[in-house]
């Protein structure tokens, strides 16, 4: 993967002008996924938030330890 290629894992629906996008990409030699919020602007395109994070994929399994224990919380509350 080229140092300034993003590839595109998917999005979630934020709400009706926001979604959620998933994105690796790789940094100075680092390999990174990226959490970011995008939404569609005044001119209709769809762009990057500032909100978001990006980490280290060595850290997405811890990540989806603590999302798959959120879900099961959820659940056992009767919220999913």
């Amino acid at each position: 993967m080229a140092e300034t290629e993003d590839v595109l894992i998917g999005s979630v629906e934020k709400n009706q002008r926001e979604s959620i996008k998933v994105q690796l990409s790789r940094y100075k030699g680092y390999n990174l996924a990226h959490l970011r919020v995008w939404a569609v602007n005044q001119s209709g395109e769809t762009v990057p938030t500032k909100q978001g994070f990006g980490l280290q994929v060595g850290q997405l399994p811890a990540l989806i330890e603590i999302l798959q224990e959120a879900r099961r919380e959820a659940e056992a509350k009767g919220w999913l």
